[in-house]
């Protein structure tokens, strides 16, 4: 079971990197904006080299968790919820603004799929590891 979930995380790890990346080319800034940018677009994190960096991280991320690299299912909780609060505020941004909607709807989508991969990360680093208590060796019986 411990397997399976740590390859949910590391592969919602992968499609949160690719979700950043495409939503990242959908809302490359327009020409029609004026050099000062578009009404919102101050509030949105999307132009910053930071959430590049932070998308080519988190696929490094999920290929190690997928790899079963133990740290990083922590390092992936901690990048997937930045990669979530980016793609919700970036979608907050845009919302009540003349974009199209498929922009309001791809942040919000990444959102949601970011908050579902830091469950699953933080879900594969807590891992059971321990032994049973049934395959406890002190738990032999006693004759006497």
């Amino acid at each position: 079971m411990t397997s399976a979930v740590r390859r949910v995380a590391g592969g919602a790890s992968l499609l949160e990197a690719v979700w950043v990346g495409y939503f990242l080319s959908l809302t490359s800034v327009p020409s029609s904006c004026p050099l000062t940018g578009c009404p919102g677009l101050q509030l949105s994190p999307l132009y910053g080299d930071a959430l590049i960096v932070l998308a080519i991280t988190l696929f490094a991320d999920g290929m190690l968790g997928l790899w079963g690299a133990v740290v990083a299912y922590r390092v992936g909780a901690v990048l997937t919820a930045a990669a979530s609060a980016l793609m919700a505020v970036s979608a907050w941004a845009y919302y009540g603004y003349p974009y199209p909607a498929s922009w309001i709807l791809v942040g919000a989508a990444g959102a949601v799929l970011g908050a579902v991969g830091c469950m699953a990360n933080i879900l594969a680093a807590r891992g059971g590891t321990g032994i049973s208590e049934q395959a406890n060796p002190m738990n032999l019986p006693v004759f006497g």
